[in-house]
């Protein structure tokens, strides 16, 4: 069966059954209410936030929104600078979301190899957390991307990895997962043209799917039409076509499925029906096909149905329908061309825009560290002189003793606050911003300077 049969089935069905499991973000808003007027109250929101905690998830909503209008160079922008923050305060589930949304923004404009290096990277964190639900979900994104790269190796990979974690799953998740599984294995020995491994694993499939899945309708419909599928490429017609039957009295019992499937299933069917030399009966199914994916506007699909009617009235010797699907062919591959070449144009657009960005932050940073270090460094000169004129004034018999020895004590109790004030961004940096080991760390700052501070006072009131 080809790839989209089995993501179709598969992504409908981890909806249904993860949707209450898997953590989500509590401020990932609907976009059934009016966009403009959301992103126009997000933006009000970023105006009035002053903590970066904050800004990183108002970032993250903008992206979220932009992403669902489809403009997605503003969405990845706001996504990143989101993350950005969210590193900063190890924010473990917006660094997650961010990099779903990146993914799935870098795989809508076609650049599957940022989008991979996102779910590659979430994968390490899922790990890292044994969070299995988002894992989960990640291996199905990763597994996508590997489809349409068609590097069936990586799918046989990540296919294993599913099966391996789905022990760690609640009953309903581990069904889907181990059965997802076996499809998935199946269609890399399918598309490896082992077409005895792949029919195994098809039929351990459908087993799976009549004993543990009580013969769920959209699971017994994608084992069988992939067992018919791997018959027909072994040329054995009439198993093929029972399959395929089996297949088709799914589609009419129930009205739940996916166009692709339904496109997939009247293809191989036409494809039959063209092979036993039943012309008529396979136009009637190529057509049928072709209007599934003239509906949803699908032109990859529409070039495939049309290259199967162009074939029957090729044996019809109907060449003037013929022609007219020809031209539709080279009309269909001439858009997406163009389609392809805007999206390269988008992506090319995507990373300048990205690029000056960041190399404005650089420099918005940059000049923000040197008004720091400037700022510093005016209080680390101030400090030793503060002390020298209070020791000079400590000198003189006429200065009052007591104001002397106050203003000895303000000097010390400013340079350990300076200390402690160059300390602190190190501890938070070496701690990752671990809330419970920069105060450990702290306290033992304080235990150390605590003493030299009484020694300290001490030593200034018998001097002065």
């Amino acid at each position: 069966m080809k790839p989209i049969v089995c993501m179709i089935f598969i992504f409908s069905t981890s909806y249904a059954f993860t949707q209450k499991n898997i953590k989500k973000l509590d401020f990932e808003s609907s976009y059934k209410k009016d966009e403009k007027q959301i992103i126009n109250n997000l933006y009000t929101q970023l105006s009035n936030s002053s903590e970066d905690s904050v800004k990183s998830r108002v970032f993250y909503k903008l992206g979220n929104e932009y992403f669902n209008i489809n403009v997605f160079d503003s969405s990845i922008y706001f996504i990143v600078k989101s993350q950005k923050i969210a590193n900063k305060f190890s924010q473990i589930d917006l660094i997650k979301s961010c990099k779903i949304l990146l993914g799935k923004n870098y795989y809508a404009i076609g650049n599957y190899r940022e989008s991979l290096i996102q779910y590659l990277d979430l994968e390490k964190i899922d790990l890292k957390t044994n969070d299995v639900y988002n894992l989960l979900d990640c291996y199905f994104e990763i597994i996508n991307l590997y489809f349409d790269l068609k590097d069936w190796d990586n799918v046989y990979y990540y296919s294993k990895e599913i099966k391996k974690i789905s022990d760690n799953l609640d009953h309903n998740n581990k069904i889907w997962a181990q059965f997802t599984s076996l499809i998935y294995i199946g269609t890399y020995y399918n598309n490896k043209n082992n077409l005895d491994s792949a029919l195994l694993y098809y039929k351990k499939a459908l087993d799976y799917s009549i004993d543990e899945y009580k013969n769920n309708s959209k699971a017994l419909f994608t084992s069988y039409a992939n067992i018919g599928e791997v018959y027909f490429k072994l040329n054995k017609l009439n198993q093929a076509f029972s399959f395929y039957q089996k297949s088709k009295n799914l589609l009419n019992d129930t009205a739940n499925f996916e166009y692709e499937q339904e496109f997939d299933l009247y293809i191989d069917i036409g494809k039959y029906y063209q092979k036993i030399n039943k012309i008529d009966s396979s136009l009637f199914y190529s057509k049928r096909a072709f209007k599934k994916a003239e509906i949803n506007n699908n032109k990859t699909l529409l070039i495939e149905a049309s290259y199967l009617i162009y074939n029957n009235y090729l044996k019809q010797k109907k060449y003037d329908s013929l022609f007219r699907y020809v031209n539709y062919i080279l009309d269909l591959k001439d858009s997406l061309f163009n389609e392809q070449k805007l999206r390269e144009l988008e992506n090319i657009s995507i990373n300048e825009k990205l690029l000056k960005q960041k190399e404005f932050d650089e420099k918005l940073e940059r000049e923000r560290q040197i008004k720091e270090n400037q700022k510093l460094a005016a209080i680390g000169v101030f400090i030793p002189v503060f002390i020298l004129v209070t020791f000079i004034l400590g000198k003189k018999k006429k200065v009052n003793r007591k104001w002397v020895i106050s203003l000895g004590l303000v000097s010390l109790l400013m340079l350990f606050e300076f200390i402690s004030m160059l300390l602190h961004p190190i501890i938070e940096s070496y701690t990752h911003h671990d809330s419970f080991l920069v105060y450990i760390l702290l306290i033992i700052l304080a235990l150390i300077l605590t003493p030299l501070h009484h020694r300290l006072e001490k030593y200034i009131k018998n001097k002065i």
